[in-house]
């Protein structure tokens, strides 16, 4: 294995280390038990990162109300404003960072591999960091 598919595989297996909801887990972990080849990998990552997205909006959704709300109580829309600011932010981020991966990984599936597992640990990363925010 080289140095390069083995970043991918942990990358990989990386991802996996994230909680996941239940109904995801079971599915997805069924999924990863079963893929025995990249591209196999690859259409699971494929699934949890369109899985994370959805969550990752969803919560996004949700901040952006409890963010709004408060805002109208403060009598201002400096976290509404701070708060698209910051996801625009991370956005570009996960762009960057994940094509690094992928660069770093070099081609094909390892390159794919490396880019999904990116975007869903950040997603990941990101879901915690505004959770942990509105818990405060």
């Amino acid at each position: 294995m080289t140095v390069k598919s083995s970043f991918a595989a942990l990358c990989a297996i990386a991802s996996l280390t994230i909680a996941m909801p239940a109904f995801a887990q079971t599915t997805l972990e069924a999924c990863y038990q079963k893929a025995t080849t990249q591209s196999a990998m690859n259409a699971c990552l494929k699934q949890e990162l369109n899985n994370v997205r959805s969550e990752y909006r969803a919560l996004v959704e949700t901040a952006q109300k409890e963010i709004s709300e408060q805002d109208r109580v403060m009598g201002n829309n400096i976290g509404s404003t701070s708060f698209e600011k910051a996801n625009l932010a991370f956005d570009r981020y996960v762009t960057e960072q994940c094509n690094f991966a992928k660069a770093v990984a070099g081609g094909g599936d390892n390159a794919s591999l490396a880019n999904l597992s990116c975007q869903i640990n950040l997603l990941y990363w990101r879901m915690g960091i505004i959770e942990n925010v509105l818990a405060k």
